[in-house]
């Protein structure tokens, strides 16, 4: 089941505040940066280097988040989120890394090669600052995806007796 949530413009800043800064189209990251393909196809958020990725801001949106979830999908989904934030971050790698956040495609635009233009950049920031590059892969199956563009297994991240993912990291170059 999909659960779409309608927000007005000021729920959207306050979610997206530890996130953005501005209003309307002109939009500048704080602390991530993202990268949209054309007509919308599909979406990167990466945090470079420099960016502590679970800090207080961070972890306050998380609340928020969780609030949100609990409101609209019941408390129990709320609390399956925050386990999955949880384990994940549990997970994250205590070197200097960037970090893909998320990355997808509309199924229409699979197989096209949008995915690596929408990940070349962070490759690139990574290359350029020679600093490592950390994802989760959600989807064993995009997991070739991510090995073709240098990233290796790094961890299961286990979060259910059914479901885990897979931290992967790609060495600086």
């Amino acid at each position: 089941m999909l659960l779409r949530v309608q927000c007005d413009q000021r729920q959207v800043r306050l979610l997206l505040a530890p996130l953005v800064e501005g209003t309307g189209e002109a939009v500048e990251l704080q602390r991530g940066k993202i990268a949209i393909a054309p007509e919308e196809q599909g979406a990167c958020l990466w945090y470079p280097a420099e960016v502590e990725i679970f800090n207080e801001q961070f972890e306050q949106m998380l609340v928020e988040i969780v609030s949100i979830f609990s409101h609209f999908a019941g408390e129990e989904s709320g609390k399956r989120f925050e386990h999955l934030i949880q384990k994940i971050s549990n997970n994250e790698p205590k070197q200097t890394h960037c970090e893909v956040f998320f990355i997808g495609l509309k199924p229409s635009a699979r197989g096209k090669g949008i995915g690596k233009i929408l990940l070349q950049p962070v490759l690139d920031y990574a290359d350029t600052k020679q600093v490592g590059c950390y994802l989760v892969s959600s989807n064993p199956r995009n997991i070739s995806f991510y090995e073709r563009h240098g990233f290796q297994k790094l961890c299961p991240i286990e979060i259910s007796n059914s479901y885990s993912m897979t931290g992967m990291w790609r060495d600086e170059c």
